[in-house]
């Protein structure tokens, strides 16, 4: 029995490997002029977190034949919406494909590929798990939770990933704790390519599952393990950087609504005008050329009323249909911080 099962083991690893080259070849034949920036896929098993799983939640022989098959998960930008409805479709074991845009069509349709947030919203049959079209969607995580059955036991963990994505639906953070969002912000302080911080957040949404945390305080785990901790490290870090631009922090309008702007290159500017009374808050990365706008509770459809405005001058300003969020194009903005300002007072 354990020799027929090694056998069909390595028979499942050979399909493997001729679906990646068809893989390969169909991203090729879709002629995509980034390719070439494209970091070459590797194995997502991140195992310098020691969270071993207890024998309660090991994988059964028909689990483990249901990873294998997920053999290539493609994402964009490994952000905690992205990589939670990976660790729930169970992609630790699969070969991460980081894209520097949308799957093409011929990728999409491909049900042996999982695509996480790089296209095809609304088509979960094909494993695309997106929700950045016009249609309003739930967020990733939550299409990947409906996916499985919805397990009762995730979904605070689902719920909460939910408000971090839609931006303006979470209540801000009791003092001295710490959050799942915020650790994950350190996170990808630490590593610096697209893989390594997808692989990275993966095992430690898995740590947080299998200690049973709450997301919105995880204050346990820097304290039992010295990679959360360094974690935790560069997140205060950021944050004392962070505080140290406050004072640069712009008031735009303050009727109807309180809106404020900061320019940094470092994340977290939304929570810090938040906690400085902003009911919208933008952040501009001029170096990158990248803006985001970001609404509280009951201003969202001036933020998308905004996005209106601004995808009329430039193509490829986008955001969840149902969230208090929108960004700038991916490859950044063609268009002047006055432009931005412009179009978001217009929207007031």
């Amino acid at each position: 029995m354990i020799i027929s099962w090694t056998l069909f083991k390595f028979f499942v690893y050979f399909q493997h490997i001729i679906v990646w080259y068809r893989f390969c070849f169909e991203v090729h034949q879709t002629g995509t002029e980034h390719a070439d920036q494209v970091p070459s896929p590797i194995f997502s098993k991140y195992s310098r977190i020691s969270c071993p799983p207890p024998t309660s939640v090991r994988k059964t022989e028909q689990e483990e034949l249901s990873t294998m098959k997920r053999n290539v998960v493609c994402f964009i930008k490994p952000d905690l919406d992205t990589v939670v409805a990976g660790s729930l479709l169970r992609a630790e074991e699969a070969l991460m494909w980081p894209l520097s845009h949308e799957a093409p069509e011929r990728v999409l349709a491909n049900t042996g590929i999982l695509c996480l947030e790089c296209g095809g919203s609304g088509r979960i049959q094909e494993k695309n798990f997106d929700h950045h079209g016009s249609q309003i969607l739930a967020c990733a995580t939550e299409q990947a939770w409906h996916a499985i059955g919805a397990p009762q036991d995730l979904s605070i963990l689902v719920k909460y990933t939910a408000a971090v994505d839609t931006g303006y639906t979470r209540n801000a953070p009791a003092e001295g704790t710490l959050t799942l969002s915020a650790l994950f912000s350190g996170m990808r302080l630490c590593h610096a390519t697209l893989a390594a911080q997808f692989g990275a957040g993966l095992h430690l949404v898995s740590c947080v599952r299998i200690q049973h945390l709450d997301p919105n305080d995880i204050g346990w785990l820097p304290r039992h393990n010295s990679l959360a901790r360094r974690y935790e490290q560069a997140r205060q870090a950021m944050h004392l950087r962070l505080e140290a631009l406050s004072s640069k922090a712009v008031t735009i309008a303050s009727t109807p609504c309180k809106v404020m702007m900061l320019t940094a290159e470092i994340p977290g500017v939304h929570g810090l005008l938040r906690k400085m009374g902003a009911d919208i808050s933008l952040a501009w990365n001029p170096r990158r050329r990248q803006c985001t706008i970001a609404a509280a509770t009951g201003f969202a459809h001036k933020v998308h009323t905004a996005l209106a405005l601004l995808s009329r001058r430039e193509p490829g300003w986008g955001g969840p249909a149902g969230g208090g969020i929108i960004g700038s194009p991916r490859g950044g903005t063609r268009l002047s911080l006055a432009d931005i300002l412009a179009c978001l007072r217009a929207a007031l």
